[in-house]
């Protein structure tokens, strides 16, 4: 059961009678909401905690002489920040117009966050945006897939250099 088939449950267990079943359901909806945004910008504050530890952890190792701990955790925050648009719907959803056919939700909330944060695309920095988006995709071959996908479908340049294969937004001019 879903947790919004929880709260759907449980709301409906305090309604009393005389309340239409779809003022029931808009009360779930904007409740769900509510806790979704909660839930989404908690977890950002909580990956710049992770990341803060990390940076000091690493520059504690190698001596602030050494300038590796700064951005050392990037990722982690590039995370929060990718959670920190969800929360405020950013990023989770486009209009129908700007759909692909043939893609996934996730390769589309994929796509958003590439066209979000930029750079270079490779399969761990994919896998470490499902970890907080899709917690159940844990598989590198799922990754690879589905940039393999948005590359077909016109979105990403791919960039075979020897040990740095990677992908990139495509830019509007060069379609």
């Amino acid at each position: 059961m879903t947790a919004r088939d929880e709260l759907r449950k449980y709301v409906r267990l305090l309604a009393d009678a005389w309340t239409p079943p779809e003022q029931t359901d808009a009360r779930v909806e904007r409740l769900y909401s509510l806790v979704r945004t909660e839930v989404l910008r908690e977890g950002a504050v909580e990956l710049d905690l992770i990341a803060d530890e990390v940076e000091a952890r690493v520059a504690a190792h190698y001596g602030p002489a050494s300038g590796i701990g700064p951005r050392s955790a990037e990722l982690v925050r590039e995370s929060a920040r990718t959670l920190r648009s969800m929360a405020e719907g950013k990023s989770s959803r486009r209009p129908a117009a700007d759909a692909t056919p043939g893609l996934t939700v996730r390769q589309e909330r994929l796509r958003d966050a590439i066209r979000t944060h930029g750079g270079p695309w490779t399969t761990s920095r994919v896998l470490s945006l499902y970890k907080v988006t899709d917690p159940g995709v844990v598989q590198r071959g799922t990754a690879r897939r589905d940039l393999d996908a948005l590359h077909r479908a016109g979105h990403l340049v791919l960039v075979d250099d020897p040990d740095n294969r990677h992908y990139v937004l495509r830019r509007k001019d060069a379609r």
